[in-house]
């Protein structure tokens, strides 16, 4: 509910990240453009020269300073950063923070504490247990995951449920929808009857773009008429480029690069959205296909299956299983009718779920609670948490430096290794 009589409340966004715009920082624009600046004003402290911009274009106040948390995690790094933390939120009388990466978190647990305002960790990512214990993720007044799977490691690490929530991500679905198509298709000589999939994705190993391209190939030597259109870039292009020429479909796959126009490729030249990723939180590209219509194949990676039911809105197959995806590829060029209905399916359940209006009012919600929390209850004690794995993490290394060896033994103990827990 609004509070007319309230100024506007100061939220701090921090982010650092590489100088692009991807999932996670189109997140940060999205919310930061489509906040109630009748309630809220954004400010973004950022180190990418693109996401500065573009937040200031979104009407932010920014602040973008290349140091925000880079290069070596060191005691004095972590507090040059948590002063300039602090400095920030006295200047703007900042009643939250917003961490949209892991990386600066150290720094701004202290900030949040010592001016008593909660501290949210947006969880786009899939953090590791060394991650997030170094991270200090367990200490985030509320950890707020884009999936099940991006938060499960916190709850393991005994993390008290009630810091635990999930938010899906949304996507503007009238946007997408509305899109013109795109002329690639026609562009490219793919003939109309073709089956064209199309991967939305940073050409990284974790995507399992190659298992794709080891797909196509299948369905290629099986003299299928099919493409495949990549839209991104990323470190493993030429490696992919030299995979699909080495198995003789360089022809068909199509690399597009990072495009702008991704709802029209997906409106106007996609039959089909494949996600062969290994690892993911959540993929918004997943929602950009279900709100054009278009069915995706996917890896079954717990992520996925919270985004794609199987069967229902796409269809979900073995991760690293190339065979598995020719199948499910093949499956749906041959009934064009099955695309068509899971197509519809995507777009009705991704129409009820996974808006960006949902998203923002589920996030504008979370806010006034936490707003709404007591001071007393935010500072260094009652603010902190200490959850079991703490207590395993230091008796570990406890154990490794000290190299306790026990009475009457020979050898001493072997440390508890990371892989044992």
């Amino acid at each position: 509910m609004a509070e007319p009589s309230l100024a506007p409340r100061p939220v701090l966004f921090v982010h650092y990240g590489q100088d692009w715009i991807r999932g996670s920082e189109r997140c940060l624009l999205d919310l930061v453009a489509n906040l109630d600046r009748t309630r809220y004003a954004p400010i973004v402290w950022c180190n990418a020269e693109t996401l500065a911009a573009s937040a200031r274009a979104a009407g932010a106040t920014v602040y973008h300073e290349p140091t925000v948390a880079g290069g070596e995690r060191t005691p004095a790094l972590v507090g040059r950063v948590a002063w300039r933390a602090l400095t920030l939120v006295r200047r703007h009388g900042v009643r939250l923070i917003h961490a949209n990466d892991m990386t600066p978190f150290p720094s701004l647990v202290g900030a949040a504490r010592l001016h008593r305002i909660p501290l949210l960790a947006h969880m786009h990512l899939i953090p590791t247990e060394p991650e997030r214990r170094w991270a200090l993720l367990h200490q985030a007044t509320l950890a707020v995951g884009v999936s099940r799977a991006s938060v499960v490691g916190l709850a393991e690490d005994g993390m008290p449920a009630d810091r635990i929530t999930v938010v899906h991500n949304g996507v503007d679905v009238d946007a997408l929808a509305a899109a013109p198509p795109s002329r690639v298709r026609h562009e490219l000589g793919i003939a109309p009857t073709a089956l064209v999939a199309t991967v939305v994705a940073s050409l990284i190993d974790r995507k399992g773009i190659d298992v794709v391209i080891r797909a196509l190939a299948a369905l290629r030597a099986r003299g299928r008429d099919v493409h495949l259109l990549l839209c991104g870039d990323g470190v493993e292009e030429q490696k992919l480029r030299a995979l699909a020429a080495r198995l003789g479909v360089a022809d068909a796959a199509h690399f597009l690069g990072v495009r702008a126009d991704v709802g029209a490729i997906l409106n106007g030249s996609t039959d089909v959205l494949v996600s062969a990723a290994r690892l993911e939180a959540f993929a918004l590209n997943l929602l950009e296909g279900a709100a054009c219509g278009v069915p995706a194949v996917v890896s079954d990676i717990a992520p996925h299956v919270e985004g794609v039911i199987d069967g229902v809105t796409g269809l979900v197959v073995a991760t690293d299983d190339s065979a598995a995806f020719a199948e499910a590829l093949a499956r749906l060029a041959d009934d064009p009718p099955l695309r068509r209905t899971l197509g519809d399916n995507a777009r009705a359940r991704v129409r009820s779920s996974f808006t960006l209006s949902r998203w923002v009012r589920d996030l504008d919600r979370i806010y006034t609670e936490l707003m709404a929390r007591p001071r007393r209850t935010l500072g260094i004690v009652r603010g902190s948490t200490w959850p079991p794995g703490y207590t395993t993490w230091l008796r570990s290394a406890v154990t490794r430096r000290l190299a306790i060896r026990p009475l009457g033994s020979a050898e001493p103990p072997r440390p508890t290794d990371v892989a044992d827990r």
